[in-house]
């Protein structure tokens, strides 16, 4: 803590987190990964997706951005403990989503993240 009840934001960085958390944001940049180069492959071979969903490229690109935008929100939030944006994560994978097992998983890490913001 400094002075005025502010807290020290350089302290919270990916090397400081636990273990849990880092396997965590692991698994959604490897799954951005798998998207990314489904894209990719989608994008260059379009004959092997497009006979078998009928989706146009564009939708692929729109899906590919949202994942990605998705996943750099979900480092920023885990790594700089922004319990806010954690907890609206965790309501977004629950019921939009309908991923529970996510969402809680999700509320694991507010949890730990709350005690280390606000001790």
């Amino acid at each position: 803590m400094l002075g005025n009840n502010t807290i020290d934001e350089s302290r919270f960085t990916f090397s400081s987190l636990g273990i849990f958390r880092k396997i965590l944001l692991g698994i959604v940049w490897v799954f951005a990964v798998i998207f990314i180069l489904g894209g990719i492959i989608w994008t260059f071979f379009p004959h092997i997706m497009q006979d078998e969903l009928n989706y146009p490229l564009v939708n692929l690109i729109v899906i590919i951005v949202f994942l990605n935008l998705f996943s750099f929100w979900i480092h920023f939030a885990v790594c700089k403990r922004k319990t806010k944006q954690l907890a609206v994560i965790a309501i977004l994978q629950m019921f939009p989503l309908l991923n529970p097992i996510a969402g809680l998983i999700f509320l694991g890490v507010y949890w730990v993240s709350r005690q280390e913001r606000f001790g």
